[in-house]
């Protein structure tokens, strides 16, 4: 734990120096005793700039992979930016990047690191969007988009006046 401490790129990620002692300055009973994982993984992990503050690799015998990271496409706000204080505890230099598995549209399985991209969204880190064709059709009280699944009403079945042979 000792020379796990002083690693820039252990957990809790942190940006002043840590180390493994007693409250004497001497070293700590069970410095040498208790056994830990610094995860390793392809990209740089830190608070600096060009780092990201999760390793790949993680878990208590870092078996588990993190999926393909990228910035949510349906959000105003840039997640994977870590130097704002708003999406992390510890924020990061300028250019620092946090860990969006999936960009949040998806479900990680971290046993292969790979995504399940939710309807809509596809892609290896499930942030491009699919694109619906949409027919526009014009009424007396305003303009009305549809998928072009969809077909007029004369019956009034729905309160768009149109009905759709399919969900979207």
């Amino acid at each position: 734990m000792e020379r796990l401490a002083t690693k820039s790129t252990g957990f809790p990620l942190s940006d002043f120096a840590t180390t493994y002692q007693s409250s004497n300055g001497s070293a700590a009973w069970d410095s040498l005793k208790i056994v830990a994982c610094l995860c390793e993984s392809s990209w740089p992990v830190g608070l600096f700039a060009n780092q990201t503050q999760e390793a790949e690799w993680f878990g208590p015998d870092c078996s588990l992979r993190h999926c393909p990271s990228a910035d949510n496409p349906r959000t105003i706000a840039n997640e994977t930016d870590c130097s704002n204080p708003n999406n992390t505890a510890v924020p990061g230099e300028t250019g620092n990047f946090c860990q969006v598995d999936c960009a949040n549209q998806g479900i990680c399985d971290y046993n292969s690191g790979t995504c399940r991209c939710f309807d809509g969204q596809y892609g290896t880190d499930c942030s491009l969007q699919m694109e619906i064709p949409v027919k526009y059709y014009y009424s007396s009280d305003g303009i009305y988009g549809a998928p072009e699944s969809a077909t007029e009403s004369s019956s009034g079945g729905s309160d768009s006046g149109f009905e759709f042979d399919k969900e979207w």
